[in-house]
């Protein structure tokens, strides 16, 4: 896994480009930069705390594939077909 050294400033400049978000959440920050430093991460969290975006937006930032697994998806999936 390749590391990306990019500081708090410079990722949130990419997020407002990418994603039109001003800031990071603290917590965010510290998995997004555990993610860029090439460290594996599980994350669990509340609702509407912003989960995806700690994975979506390293994924702008790395060559190739990124895959996402979120229960989240799984529960919407069950309730459509319910």
């Amino acid at each position: 896994m390749q590391n990306i050294i990019l500081s708090r400033s410079e990722a949130e400049q990419h997020l407002q480009k990418v994603f039109g978000l001003e800031r990071f959440y603290d917590e965010q920050w510290q998995v997004i930069a555990s993610l860029l430093r090439g460290e594996r991460n599980l994350l669990i969290h509340r609702t509407g705390y912003g989960k995806s975006l700690c994975y979506q937006f390293p994924a702008t930032l790395f060559e190739g594939l990124t895959n996402e697994h979120t229960i989240a998806k799984a529960i919407e999936n069950q309730k459509a077909f319910a």
